[in-house]
């Protein structure tokens, strides 16, 4: 009997500690960078210790030059394409900076091997750039004035993947709505960048064997890792169902018509699987507002966007 009273008493404290005892988040080791003050804003640079690797993930937040830190604010993290960086070479400026004058906070981050990363692009794998992404939103969330109903993600090109598969995956739970400009989904088109099946083949080959392999794009010239490769594979089919298995809530997709690097059909059939309000920016390709200044693509990419999260997360 005795022996059962001792069992009660300790499930008791047990359950008055899960009620009463909640874990706190622990704040990781930060670096504080440089502030930057543009026209109506404050970026701020902190480096935010990675909890898969010992680096520090760069990230830049942009807040108004009137921000309030004592109220809860919508929160977007904007993801960049391949081998880009933090702000797309500062084409996103233009969305930051607006939502963060609508009394958001934006965060905007370099993978590794990226703007002001540390690392080698060889690191710069999917695992590796969701990993940061989830560290980053946690950090901002836990310790920043977050509305923690009010999360949106950003993703163009590669990084419009990179939501898919957070989501796919069962990690896009705190994203109350997404924006997706081009996102290479299917990996049969993406290969097309990488010179076609038969070539993206020969490089993937030549990874496994070197570990890693130079490919130039019309980008850049990249070393691209046997875990790059071997990522992919792991959404190679049905990524966008995947993720509309775990995601029904609203969301915008962009494309243009004349886009050679993620087909315009990609983008309509995310946006038909996700069932997804849809914008198109007609020309200029794969550059959309980040590396063109047609004031259509800017108005449909940038005011689209900004006015977007406004309508869904204020």
């Amino acid at each position: 009997m005795r022996t059962i009273y001792q069992i009660a008493i300790v499930l008791i404290l047990a359950l008055v500690c899960l009620a009463g005892c909640a874990t706190k988040a622990v704040k990781p080791e930060t670096a504080e960078g440089e502030s930057t003050v543009r026209e109506g804003v404050v970026v701020k640079q902190i480096g935010i210790k990675s909890s898969a690797r010992d680096a520090f993930i760069p990230t830049y937040v942009t807040v108004a030059e009137n921000f309030d830190s004592e109220a809860k604010h919508p929160f977007v993290i904007m993801l960049h394409g391949h081998g880009g960086n933090h702000n797309e070479w500062g084409g996103y400026d233009a969305i930051s900076d607006g939502l963060a004058k609508q009394g958001f906070i934006v965060v905007t981050l370099d993978y590794s091997g990226c703007g002001a990363s540390t690392e080698s692009f060889k690191l710069n794998t999917m695992t590796n750039m969701k990993s940061d992404t989830l560290d980053v939103i946690s950090y901002y969330k836990n310790f920043w004035p977050v509305d923690k109903k009010n999360i949106g993600i950003f993703g163009y090109s590669m990084g419009g993947r990179l939501a898919l598969e957070i989501t796919a995956d069962g990690n896009g739970k705190d994203f109350a709505t997404m924006v997706l400009v081009a996102p290479a989904e299917d990996l049969e088109d993406l290969k097309g960048l990488f010179g076609g099946a038969d070539k993206f083949a020969e490089l993937q080959a030549q990874a496994e064997k070197d570990g890693y392999v130079d490919f130039t794009t019309i980008y850049s010239t990249l070393p691209l890792s046997k875990e790059w490769f071997e990522d992919l594979e792991k959404h190679s089919d049905n990524l966008v169902e995947d993720a509309t298995a775990k995601y029904i809530k609203e969301s915008l997709v962009i494309w243009a018509t004349d886009d050679t690097t993620v087909h315009p059909e990609v983008s309509q059939h995310v946006a038909d699987v996700l069932g997804s309000t849809t914008a198109n920016t007609i020309a200029d390709g794969h550059s959309y507002s980040f590396y063109s200044t047609n004031a259509d693509n800017a108005r449909t990419v940038n005011g689209g966007t900004i006015d977007w999260f406004v309508s869904h997360l204020k």
